[in-house]
């Protein structure tokens, strides 16, 4: 019989009047958060109330996560302490993560230290995450342990006014996490400032922004499917509207904890349709615009545009189950070999480099193809990889003969 997997267990300290967080109630966005956390064990939550923490933490046998949830915090932070801190700590030890010289409101005790810490009045305190720091490094017999964090993000909710700065603040901490350097530097300043109108309203899901933005994106494709300049440039726009509203979806379902499967796979699968359709689309619109050095209604783009968007499809569809199991595609190259989270976090210049050919990028690029007239230099330079996938998928079915 396999050996269970350890528990996690987490203290979730609420009160009764917290606003709502992104149109959340804050201790239902807390409990989503929890079971988010990418760690391999499980997590076993506990919710109290301020005025019975102190009688919670004294009849506490056993070392625990202490989450105060009446603020929100970032989830690395979160995961930091789950994943790292819980580890480390030792029975008669507290620990804390920091940031910019603060604690986080989130602590990891170990079971001989919350009866000591059971002595602070939770309650009483105008700012517990504060003050119990001080408490902690003032009072004999309690070993607290500080570990700073590379960046974080908290605050504290007590009215509506305070909810809506604290919604601003993670969005703007979340401008910055993983992803393409398009993304991160033209498309989100203004995706989160549209995510903090639509993050208030319940009835708007993130998959709901996410079919909204496909629609959109097909009438963009549409456009291409009309000659002339004009519509190629209108087209372009529209798509990259899209791609400021596919950051969109993300943010409303990390700002709710709503991160689902079925969102991601959604998420996905319209990316990689829309890609399909828009190569398709452009390979068209240069059979009737063609350029000025083409046959009239030369139909070689039209063939170049249907081939890039079924090989980049086909390899997509394919390439994310395949790559660990048959080493399918650019491996070295994407660093399949790495836990998702180190690749995504790198910082090396090698990492940024690749961050030039993500989605965003590529979207990016038909904008400014459109306009100064290049797209078929666009798709021709496309077509490259497409068919290096062509190539390698082909390997993969008719030489190795894998199968999945």
């Amino acid at each position: 019989m396999a050996e269970e997997r350890s528990i996690i267990p987490f203290i979730l300290v609420t009160k009764d009047d917290v606003p709502t967080f992104a149109a959340v109630p804050l201790i239902e966005r807390w409990q989503r958060a929890v079971e988010k956390i990418e760690v391999e064990n499980k997590k076993e939550i506990e919710i109290v109330k301020y005025g019975d923490i102190r009688n919670t933490l004294k009849n506490t046998d056993q070392k625990k996560i202490v989450v105060l949830a009446d603020y929100v915090l970032d989830d690395m932070t979160l995961e930091f302490a789950a994943e790292k801190l819980f580890n480390e700590i030792k029975d008669d030890e507290i620990a804390f993560p920091t940031y910019n010289n603060e604690n986080a409101p989130i602590f990891v005790a170990g079971k001989n230290t919350f009866e000591k810490i059971s002595s602070f009045d939770f309650q009483a305190s105008s700012d517990p995450s504060k003050e119990f720091s001080e408490f902690c490094k003032n009072e004999s017999g309690i070993s607290a342990s500080y570990h700073p964090v590379e960046r974080a993000f908290w605050a504290k909710l007590t009215d509506k006014k305070s909810a809506k700065k604290a919604q601003w603040g993670m969005l703007k901490y979340l401008k910055h996490r993983p992803g393409g350097l398009v993304a991160k530097y033209i498309n989100r300043p203004f995706s989160m400032r549209i995510s903090r109108v639509l993050v208030n309203f319940p009835s708007i899901t993130p998959n709901f922004v996410t079919i909204f933005a496909s629609l959109i994106a097909l009438v963009a494709v549409a456009m291409l499917f009309q000659p002339g300049w004009f519509w190629a440039v209108m087209a372009a726009i529209i798509i990259h509207i899209n791609s400021i509203l596919d950051d969109v979806d993300g943010e409303i379902a990390r700002m709710r904890k709503q991160e689902s499967s079925l969102g991601a796979w959604l998420d996905s699968i319209s990316d990689e349709t829309l890609g399909l359709l828009i190569y398709i689309a452009i390979g068209y619109h240069l059979y009737v615009t063609p350029p000025a050095y083409a046959a009239d209604n030369s139909i070689v783009f039209l063939f170049i545009g249907i081939f890039t968007g079924v090989a980049s499809y086909t390899y997509a569809l394919t390439h994310w189950h395949c790559k660990i199991k048959h080493g399918l595609g650019f491996y070295f190259w994407w660093e399949c070999y790495k836990p998702r989270k180190e690749v995504q976090r790198s910082t090396s210049i090698f990492s940024y480099i690749k961050k030039l050919f993500w989605k965003e990028s590529v979207l990016l690029a038909i904008v400014f193809a459109c306009i100064f007239n290049f797209l078929d230099i666009f798709l021709i330079i496309a077509c490259l990889p497409a068919t290096v996938n062509f190539c390698l998928l082909f390997i993969h079915i008719f030489i190795k003969r894998a199968r999945w």
